[in-house]
């Protein structure tokens, strides 16, 4: 499911920016659901 990657690597990237941008807590969370995104995506292919 390429979408499901392209979802989880969005989310992923957003995180970043905002670790980057001080807000630790959000992008933690951020990156946690984009990973969660990849892995159903990977378990549903």
């Amino acid at each position: 499911m390429p979408a499901a990657y392209a979802l989880g690597a969005a989310v992923c990237a957003l995180a970043a920016l905002l670790g980057s941008r001080g807000r630790t807590r959000r992008a933690l969370w951020l990156l946690i659901a984009g990973v969660m995104v990849m892995a159903v995506g990977d378990q549903s292919d």
